[in-house]
């Protein structure tokens, strides 16, 4: 299989997705030897603490009473992560709840922390731990790092580094509290087409410091939810006694799709890549992570297919951006402009630049007799208020 050249001695981050049988895809997948290294990056026994979205194949780990099998889920994940090491790729457990850390009773202090750490040790001792991704310094200062020398640290994009000063920000805590800097950071999904400000956050880390960004995501540019979306999901959680399902929610939290709905051209104003764009970040990004955790196996096979080889079907974007994917519409590559990454690279574009294109998807769908919208999960307003009330 030939690889994109522009990814030799880059990292690939693949989310699992709590099927076991995608590490054996994937390494059946990749024929070796590849240019590039391969993380996976996967979510702690949510006994332990929740990552901060809706569990991935949740229904593998429900006994006959409907309850969280801790046993199955551990047992699972230790071979998993001993097949991932076996086939020569690295681990990352992802720590990306902003509310961790947060110490806001004396009890979180002796009770949660201590449990999170012991969970660390205990998976490091097995050598099954390459990486840890945290969104809250305060566990620069919560973790007893000193105990886990040999595993890198890197900051999820939930942090918020935005911005040279940013960089300098968390250098300066990092060296405090842990002696030596970041090894990775991920930087504000909002600067993934900002390359002028790539450039200056790449001057700014240390030497040995990598730079991720989200590949494939979708998330609109400076979306006003974007806070409150994460907040909303760092807030379920399992218990022993029952498990909460998102879909379930009649309360649907991905309200960008209210603001496409009704302005669908803002689909091309927002956070994704097509594969060969990647090529114009090989000076400035060491790392490309691809969502989402919640995708099924041939989902995450079909991307990392997409942005490794560039063998992908360009009659439809949207089976490459996480938050198209549920659309019914096609999104065919041929509409954007030959000049389209260039152009919003260099400027703020105007709407009328993104509605041209959206139009042309318009006729490009009509001509396949598909009437292009854009979907939305959830009560409407007025069923919501009603649910309300009636509750």
């Amino acid at each position: 299989m030939k690889y994109f050249n522009f990814l030799k001695n880059k990292v690939i981050s693949v989310p699992y997705n709590n099927d076991p049988c995608l590490i054996d895809k994937l390494n059946d997948f990749l024929v070796k030897p590849y240019p590039f290294s391969v993380y996976i990056y996967f979510a702690p026994n949510p006994m332990v603490v929740s990552a901060g979205r809706k569990f991935p194949n949740i229904q593998n780990y429900l006994n006959e009473d409907n309850l969280f099998d801790n046993k199955k889920f551990n047992k699972d994940l230790i071979l998993t992560l001993k097949k991932a090491k076996k086939y020569g790729f690295k681990t990352n457990l992802l720590l990306n709840n902003v509310l961790l850390g947060l110490p806001l009773l004396n009890n979180d202090l002796k009770g949660t922390l201590p449990k999170i750490q012991n969970y660390l040790e205990k998976l490091n001792s097995k050598n099954l731990l390459d990486r840890v991704t945290i969104s809250n310094p305060y566990l620069l200062e919560l973790i007893d790092w000193e105990k886990l020398k040999n595993i890198e640290i890197k900051t999820s994009v939930n942090l918020q580094i935005k911005s040279s000063k940013s960089v300098s920000l968390i250098n300066n805590i990092s060296n405090f509290w842990l002696n030596r800097g970041i090894d990775c950071i991920e930087v504000q999904k909002d600067l993934l087409r900002d390359l002028k400000e790539l450039k200056k956050i790449k001057k700014a880390i240390n030497k040995n410091t990598k730079i991720s960004i989200i590949v494939n995501e979708g998330c609109l540019i400076d979306c006003p939810y974007q806070m409150a979306h994460q907040l909303h999901a760092f807030s379920f959680k399992l218990t022993n006694r029952k498990t909460i399902d998102m879909e379930k929610s009649v309360f649907n939290i991905a309200k960008c799709k209210y603001i496409t709905q009704q302005e669908p051209w803002r689909i091309f104003n927002s956070n994704w890549l097509l594969p060969l764009w990647l090529k114009h970040y090989e000076e400035l990004v060491d790392e490309f992570k691809f969502t989402d955790r919640n995708s099924t196996t041939e989902e995450i096979l079909y991307v990392i297919k997409a942005y490794t080889t560039g063998i992908y079907d360009k009659g439809n974007v949207c089976n490459l951006i996480s938050l198209l994917k549920m659309e019914e519409f096609l999104f065919p590559e041929c509409i954007l402009p030959k000049t389209f990454f260039n152009d919003v690279i260099k400027k703020e574009m105007s709407d009328d630049y993104y509605k041209r294109i959206w139009e042309k998807l318009i006729v490009y769908n009509r001509k396949k007799n598909k009437e292009p919208r854009v979907g939305l999960k959830g009560l409407n307003k007025k069923d919501l208020n009603k649910f309300i009330k009636k509750s």
